[in-house]
């Protein structure tokens, strides 16, 4: 199975989606500020190109866990990938694809921009990781949901 946590820049969210996801960060539980600041030190949230999937693991169940960059086109790319899957033979189910946008709030992208796009990380990756906590809880949610949708 492919599961793909998505938003417009595939940078945050979703990679916060896959590190839960993938049991590097806590479900039921919104992390420590140093374990954020860990991940985003050691990640350093670098978004690939456009529409490019960033492999981040595989699961306990094997099921691949990819981060995606779509811009404001989720259709196009949903669409792309149901394509290549019915085209490869594979079972539609075996795609999920989760947008992450929801949980995304303007700390979040204040601080992205300013660590990223203006190079002002001393400000932007404070309230970058203040965002995150903050949109912990429905990031959490997001990534439930789609687990229960890979159990059998």
């Amino acid at each position: 199975m492919y599961i793909i946590y998505h938003d417009v820049g595939g940078t945050y969210g979703p990679i916060i989606a896959a590190a839960i996801h993938l049991k590097r960060l806590p479900l039921d539980q919104i992390p420590e500020k140093s374990d954020l600041e860990k991940l985003i030190s050691t990640n350093g949230f670098q978004p690939g190109p456009d529409g490019r999937l960033i492999f981040h693991g595989k699961d306990s169940n094997g099921h691949q866990v990819y981060s995606l960059g779509r811009k404001h086109a989720p259709a196009m790319f949903h669409n792309a990938f149901k394509s290549i899957i019915t085209i490869s033979k594979t079972d539609l189910k075996e795609l999920i694809y989760t947008d992450t946008m929801e949980a995304a709030n303007l700390m979040m992208v204040l601080g992205g921009r300013y660590a990223r796009k203006a190079g002002l990380s001393s400000l932007g990756k404070p309230l970058l990781t203040a965002g995150i906590l903050r949109a912990y809880p429905e990031i959490s949610s997001i990534v439930w949901k789609t687990l229960l949708k890979t159990e059998p």
